[in-house]
């Protein structure tokens, strides 16, 4: 277990750096890495399902939190920051493992984190709220990403497997945990009918200089372009779809004076399978 809680934290820190670079299209010199601020993280993991009572990401994303907090000084890539201020951006779930739960979740949490940010970013905005969306508040007067690091078991693996890409593609080879088994049908959907079923979603961060920085702390780990075709990948290709609509519909932010800002925060996906 602490194997495991360890080497998610490591996976957050990793993606710090490299959400970082990738919104940017360039490295970040030394006075801006002291200055970046960090991501915040939403870290998801799931229930039990068919299998799997116990399921290990359950765990991860009870104990990460804490984890954050009890190691010392966190060397997160860009720069040195303390286990709390670490901890503090980050938010975590844990899925039911069923597509309808899965949905509910994250079509609630994107209305409601663009409806925030919408209003925060708005000429006439007062600024933050503290009662407004977890992921909003980070945002607030910040160009900051926003990383979600969705956790899913593969109970064959021997190494964590950092997922590239997703697949619309939703053919549950048994049924989920609300009796769900949908065979050769679509994650995502048009007002016509179905999107192209089989169409490939990539996430945004680079996921190989990921497996690399895994590699170089020690856990084993390998890039995968295979997600499944159970919950695991229809979080992910879910999750992949809402932060592109995001990313192409986002307000940009204003500044004291009501002047456009050039910069504005952004959404990252990224699925780990863990052994």
């Amino acid at each position: 277990i602490g194997w495991w809680v360890r080497a998610a934290a490591a996976m957050a820190a990793c993606a710090t750096c490299t959400s970082t670079s990738a919104r940017r299209g360039q490295p970040m010199n030394g006075a801006e890495q002291d200055d970046a601020p960090l991501p915040h993280f939403i870290v998801t993991g799931f229930g039990p399902f068919r299998g799997v009572a116990n399921n290990p990401t359950t765990t991860i994303v009870k104990e990460l939190p804490s984890y954050l907090f009890s190691e010392g000084k966190c060397n997160v890539g860009l720069r040195s920051c303390s286990p709390k201020e670490l901890a503090s951006n980050v938010t975590t779930h844990i899925f039911e493992t069923s597509a309808e739960d899965v949905r509910r979740w994250q079509d609630e949490w994107f209305d409601k984190l663009s409806h925030e940010v919408e209003r925060i970013h708005s000429p006439t905005s007062s600024g933050c709220d503290e009662t407004s969306a977890d992921a909003a508040v980070t945002l607030c007067g910040n160009k900051r990403n926003v990383v979600l690091l969705h956790l899913g078991v593969h109970y064959k693996a021997k190494c964590f497997h950092l997922e590239s890409t997703a697949y619309n593609d939703a053919s549950f080879r048994v049924p989920d945990e609300r009796g769900y088994q949908p065979r050769d049908e679509c994650v995502l959907s048009t007002d016509g009918g179905c999107a192209r079923r089989g169409d490939k979603l990539s996430t945004t961060l680079e996921v190989a200089p990921l497996v690399k920085r895994m590699e170089a702390r020690g856990y084993p780990s390998k890039l995968s372009g295979d997600p499944g075709r159970f919950v695991c990948n229809y979080t992910y290709c879910y999750s992949l779809d809402k932060c592109s609509q995001f990313n192409a519909t986002a307000p940009t932010s204003f500044d004291s004076i009501g002047a456009n800002k050039t910069d504005k925060p952004t959404l990252h996906s990224i699925f780990v399978h863990v052994p």
